[in-house]
């Protein structure tokens, strides 16, 4: 921070406060960091977002895989119960 300075012939006088370019340069620099912080914090929740999205559809990818795996088995089986169904009445007749 600079010191605004008046000079006399009695001495000088140095202001303790910042002068209004400075003021206005370092409330800027406020600003523009908070404006950074928030969409940083925008950017990195859409991210966050983005990947719990991810890993719900990878759950429901694993998901749907094991329904079809379950379902495909059941159908299997049952195909089976009914083949051996069919070759005992044939074994019968």
């Amino acid at each position: 921070m600079s010191q605004l300075f008046f000079c006399s012939q009695i001495g000088k006088l140095s202001a303790p406060f910042a002068i209004p370019d400075e003021i206005e340069a370092r409330e800027l620099k406020i600003r523009n960091y908070f404006l950074e912080e928030i969409e940083r914090l925008t950017n990195e929740k859409h991210v966050y977002h983005i990947k719990n999205l991810a890993m719900a559809a990878n759950v429901i990818k694993h998901t749907l895989n094991l329904i079809c795996m379950k379902v495909f088995i059941f159908l299997l089986y049952d195909a089976h119960i009914y083949l051996c169904f069919r070759a005992k009445l044939c074994m019968r007749s």
